[in-house]
């Protein structure tokens, strides 16, 4: 992975704005459709309510294009607060008691979604700035998939150091709220539980044979020890 650039600047107000729409023709009318293009219609996508809008597939799509396309658009989905807006949406996951499939693929793409709006200046600050959106990915710390165990650590270590003592203190904070919700004792008990299950559940010689089922998850071809290491 690139180096995540560490800089933090004051906040500024954001503003959603108007979603953009294309003109279509269909037998010989003129239709105006939502521009799917730009981040103004992910956002509405996501603010549907019930989450009706909010698919795995959508959510991919938004992932791939805050990585390929130009920081302008990418800023501007920060901006209209979309970095509040996806995150609402993983709390809103987290508090279910048990998740779909599409859940568990949702919640990993928008995982990824963050970890691209926080590598830049604006969205470095915007995470400062707003605390409660890491709180809301850090139950997925105790989600069942490994990877998306993974990305959360990540996204923590970056956010610890982007802003000192800013960054920690958030971050320990939202490992106290993970605590209470999961009723522990320590604060990082309900996280080491879990990646000392995840550790027992390797399978025999680096194999699937005997595993867990979060380790079976990696797949055959996913190099379930090489994952393990990167995560632990």
């Amino acid at each position: 992975d690139k180096k995540w650039l560490m800089v933090s600047q004051d906040k500024q107000a954001q503003v959603t704005q108007p979603i953009p729409t294309v003109v279509t023709k269909r037998n010989g009318n003129e239709y105006r459709e939502p521009d799917k293009s730009t981040p103004e219609f992910y956002i509405k996508q996501f603010l549907e309510p019930d989450m009706t809008g909010v698919t795995p597939r959508l959510v991919a799509h938004l992932a791939v294009s805050l990585r390929t396309m130009p920081l302008s658009w990418v800023r501007q989905f920060i901006e209209s607060r979309g970095l509040q807006v996806i995150t609402n949406v993983i709390g809103i996951l987290n508090k279910r008691e048990q998740k779909t499939e599409a859940d568990l693929q949702m919640e990993a793409e928008i995982l990824k979604c963050f970890k691209s709006l926080i590598n830049n200046r604006w969205g470095a600050r915007e995470v400062i700035s707003n605390p409660q959106c890491i709180y809301h990915i850090l139950l997925s710390l105790v989600s069942p998939p490994i990877q998306t165990r993974k990305l959360v650590c990540e996204i923590l270590a970056f956010v610890c150091h982007v802003d000192l003592p800013k960054g920690q203190d958030i971050v320990l904070k939202g490992m106290d709220k993970l605590r209470e919700y999961r009723r522990e004792y320590g604060r990082f008990d309900a996280w080491l539980k879990l990646l000392d299950a995840t550790l027992e559940g390797r399978g025999r010689m680096g194999s699937l044979v005997g595993a867990s089922e979060d380790v079976k998850r990696l797949g055959p071809q996913g190099a379930p020890d090489n994952h393990l290491s990167d995560y632990a």
